[in-house]
């Protein structure tokens, strides 16, 4: 298993047996939310090229929807149940190990697989 430190300074997408639900929420407070990215792209849509500036924030609230729990428990568990898998609720329920890989795969396997097919760590 990974640490925080070392999957920052992975070169290479760990293995999904090297990671854990957890290590991605620590990674993602770590090195995500503390930081606003600002970048600036060019619109050349239309005739004259405007720049946009794009401000990139990664809250607690996003994680659970960035990697796709919601979606994964969605069919499985009761709708008013739902909360728990999504926004501050979902991040803190990763946090206190309520919600981890084993948990998911037993809620929907098949969802989770697919899921992590496309997934891709990004340094």
């Amino acid at each position: 298993m990974l640490t925080c430190t070392e999957l920052y300074n992975c070169s290479e997408n760990p293995r999904i047996n090297m990671i854990s639900l957890e290590l991605l929420r620590e990674y993602y407070e770590t090195y995500l939310m503390p930081y606003k990215f600002e970048y600036t792209a060019t619109d050349y849509s239309d005739k004259t090229s405007n720049k946009i500036n794009i401000d990139l924030r990664f809250d607690a609230e996003n994680f659970c929807h960035l990697l796709g729990i919601e979606s994964i428990v969605s069919k499985n568990v009761r709708k008013k149940d739902l909360y728990k898998y999504k926004g501050k609720c979902g991040f803190d329920n990763i946090k206190s190990g309520i919600i981890d890989f084993k948990f998911l795969k037993s809620i929907n396997k098949k969802g989770f697989n697919d899921n992590n097919v496309n997934y891709h760590f990004i340094s």
